[in-house]
């Protein structure tokens, strides 16, 4: 029944988005919900072209605008019906897809691949949401190499370590969860990460006031760069002894780690220190969404739409760290 289920979902959405007017007209509903109106006039009535479909022309002033201007799909020769599929591979594959598979089953080369992928989970960045509030779990992990006997502990002396710090909400596991992850009695709820340049007090209590509620109670292990944060957080440190204890002291959080490096080593077989950021946006919108996963391509293109343009170069150039970049809620 499942795989049935399944078959019946992407036939669904075969019927629904196999045209590209059918494509057109969902991106025109979702940038203008009320219905179109210019922005340079403010007539409320256009006329779609039929040498350049995707671009409507006010019926009162002339002025053109095309359903992908100003998004990511901005000036895109790829047909929408492609982008639609990419999106909804990557809003409904648990696993997530990496960009040969994408390619093989779309008909692209890996490069226009790669660049779709990249300008979808460019849209998907989750800071600006709401913020993490309640009981919360935080702790850092590395991902990459071991280094050197001088880059052990919190070092970063090697270039191709990478630190990773996450947020999660601790919530009471109902009886049809219990007993909680690992025993603990409790579940996660929302999640926060991010890749970020150092332990440092600096760069964790930034974090923590970017993606956590003030007076929100933090549990950390007794690491002194989460000292900091206790002006704006009830503050609990946890002396985890030997660091192999941290798993059950802060069950939650290092599962997410755990899930996280499956994920990417699985799906990727690896992400590069410059792209990382960009891979921990995707995980988080999903895993924060993990209940919407029959909706979560809806709110894919919701984000592509209300996202700025982005070009092949300044994807090249790697996410910035810690910068928002907008802050829709879905």
């Amino acid at each position: 029944m499942p795989k049935s289920g399944r078959k019946s979902s992407l036939i669904s959405f075969q019927q629904r988005f196999g045209t590209e007017q059918a494509c057109i007209e969902y991106l025109a509903s979702v940038r203008w919900p009320t219905g179109y109106k210019c922005k340079k006039c403010g007539c409320q009535k256009a006329y779609q072209l039929k040498v350049q479909p995707r671009v409507f022309q006010c019926s009162n002033c002339r002025f053109q605008e095309s359903v992908t201007a100003g998004t990511i799909l901005h000036r895109t020769q790829l047909p929408l019906v492609k982008w639609f599929w990419a999106a909804y591979l990557m809003a409904q594959d648990r696993r997530g897809v990496s960009a040969a598979h994408v390619g093989r089953e779309l008909g692209l080369c890996y490069s226009t691949a790669w660049t779709v992928l990249h300008k979808l989970r460019r849209s998907l960045s989750g800071r600006g949401e709401r913020l993490l509030k309640g009981v919360v779990e935080v702790d850092e992990t590395y991902y990459g190499g071991k280094g050197s006997s001088e880059s052990g502990g919190r070092s970063l002396n090697n270039e191709n370590k990478m630190l990773i710090v996450m947020a999660v909400e601790r919530k009471l596991a109902l009886p049809s969860k219990m007993p909680g992850v690992k025993g603990s009695g409790f579940v996660a709820g929302n999640a926060k990460v991010a890749l970020i340049p150092s332990a440092s007090s600096q760069d964790l209590s930034s974090f923590l006031k970017d993606n956590v509620s003030s007076g929100a109670n933090i549990i950390t292990d007794g690491w002194a760069g989460y000292n900091s944060s206790g002006e704006s957080f009830e503050h609990e440190a946890v002396a985890l002894g030997n660091p192999k204890n941290a798993g059950e002291f802060l069950p939650l959080v290092h599962l997410q780690f755990n899930n996280f490096k499956s994920w990417v080593k699985g799906t990727f077989h690896g992400v590069s220190k410059k792209y990382m950021a960009a891979y921990l946006d995707e995980w988080n919108y999903r895993f924060n969404r993990r209940s919407l996963i029959s909706n979560l391509f809806q709110f894919v293109v919701r984000r592509i739409t209300n996202s700025d343009p982005i070009t092949y170069k300044e994807i090249g150039n790697g996410p910035p760290l810690m910068t928002p970049l907008h802050g829709l809620s879905r």
